[in-house]
């Protein structure tokens, strides 16, 4: 998958569509696809002209694993715009995000379409990132998140809203309730064990699913 989601990535970055660059490489927008999507690999002569076209505009594609990287030289890359950091991502972190994804977007081709997404966020604003706030790691599984979040929201159908509806924006009062209700999850959570706190999350902010969850950590659903 890793070749198919930077074939995606690059070509997005160029701006072109897939019949685009299909034209270029000699394969039609629907093979362009199914390469980005992982269910087949272009012959030698497509993959050495996707090569040489993404080289020519500053982007790489894997030749071999590459060796285990620093986290400091990976958001050196990143930030230095180097297309060896987008590889170094997708081939380090790429289960990772995938793992955060699918729950929240169960199809695979959404998620295919979302590693390039995250890819391209991480790509202009790994700047944002903050070393003393937080891990690379954390960071990462937020963009992730809102990602697949974001994605999944432009496909549910548009609700239609009541006439009945107050207008938008909150009155007085009700921010005060809401500050109050903050303040009181604030408190149930100080309450929680690290075990149950991480459920919390796992259940309500990463939305994974009790069955997941139970498997991965031994328990049964009832426990």
């Amino acid at each position: 998958m890793l070749y198919g989601t930077l074939i995606r990535t690059l070509r997005r970055r160029c701006g072109l569509t897939q019949r685009q660059l299909g034209e270029y490489c000699g394969l039609t927008a629907s093979a362009i696809g199914m390469i980005e999507q992982g269910r087949r690999l272009p012959g030698r002569r497509a993959d050495e002209r996707l090569r040489q076209f993404f080289a020519r505009y500053g982007g790489c594609l894997p030749l071999r694993p590459r060796q285990p990287i620093r986290r400091a030289e990976l958001l050196a890359l990143l930030r230095q715009k180097d297309p060896a950091g987008l590889e170094a991502l997708l081939l380090h972190y790429g289960p990772f995000l995938r793992y955060i994804i699918s729950p929240i977007l169960p199809d695979p081709r959404d998620q295919e379409e979302c590693l390039s997404d995250i890819s391209m966020r991480v790509w202009e604003k790994c700047g944002s990132f903050l070393e003393g706030r937080g891990t690379l790691k954390s960071w990462l599984a937020a963009v992730a998140r809102n990602a697949a979040l974001n994605r999944a929201r432009t496909h549910r159908p548009a609700e239609e809203l009541s006439p009945d509806l107050p207008a938008p924006g909150e009155a007085p009062e009700e921010k005060v309730l809401k500050q109050e209700r903050l303040d009181a999850l604030a408190r149930a959570m100080s309450s929680l064990t690290p075990g149950e706190k991480a459920l919390i999350y796992r259940t309500y902010y990463f939305m994974q699913p009790i069955a997941q969850i139970a498997r991965e950590l031994g328990m049964t659903q009832k426990e």
